[in-house]
């Protein structure tokens, strides 16, 4: 049971408990229960007694883009090195699939495919340590993605997913060098098109300060 906080709230944006049980109708035990799950899921931040959405730099958005593009490399190279007909079977189930969410236009579940994506290489790397330093990474990315609305566009998705049908057909291939260079292109052009969203709120937000000032 319990409830979920599932509002859209701006990066940075101050979380008030009374004001948001009054909203919702309910009682502030619930709200504190929701918010500390999102404290410990890293969504919020409370600080000085005040609770916020939390609100990640571009340095930090960069540093985790570096790191991903290191572990996935390594990943996929592991993961050909051991892959199975079973293997490419799931990659294919799981190309189709993202088919389907581009169709869609939905990009909670264009999301959730993603990360199963990314998920199942790092699993046929057959390396427990780098299968969950992937999870890990790919949880820390949705907290990114999750930090700011509308992160991707009907576009960006499509881009995004003939990227990941490129990568499944280098895995099939058993083309190492060539998968390793794609997946690495693909973590880097997603956070440029992350960053291209993020910044231009950015500049929204600060002029939209600058009117109310």
């Amino acid at each position: 049971g319990g409830y979920s906080l599932n509002l859209e709230l701006e990066p940075g944006h101050a979380i008030h408990e009374h004001e948001l049980a009054r909203q919702l109708g309910i009682s502030l035990t619930p709200i504190r229960e929701a918010i500390n799950r999102l404290i410990g899921d890293g969504l919020l931040v409370r600080k000085n007694k005040t609770t916020r959405v939390i609100q990640f730099s571009r340095d930090e958005i960069e540093d985790l883009c570096e790191v991903r593009a290191h572990l996935e490399t390594l990943s996929v190279e592991k993961a050909i090195s051991n892959v199975t007909y079973e293997d490419i079977e799931d990659l294919r189930r799981l190309r189709e699939k993202g088919d389907e969410c581009v169709r869609s236009n939905d990009e909670e579940v264009y999301e959730d495919y993603n990360i199963r994506f990314h998920s199942k290489i790092g699993s046929m790397s057959k390396n427990r340590l780098l299968s969950q330093l992937m999870d890990d990474l790919m949880k820390k990315n949705r907290l990114v993605m999750s930090s700011q609305t509308h992160t991707t566009t009907p576009d960006r998705r499509a881009g995004s997913h003939k990227e990941h049908i490129e990568i499944v057909d280098l895995i099939e291939k058993r083309d190492a060098q060539e998968a390793k260079e794609k997946v690495k292109e693909h973590i880097y052009k997603a956070n440029r098109r992350f960053l291209d969203i993020y910044l231009e709120y950015d500049v929204m937000n600060s002029d939209e300060m600058k009117n109310n000032l």
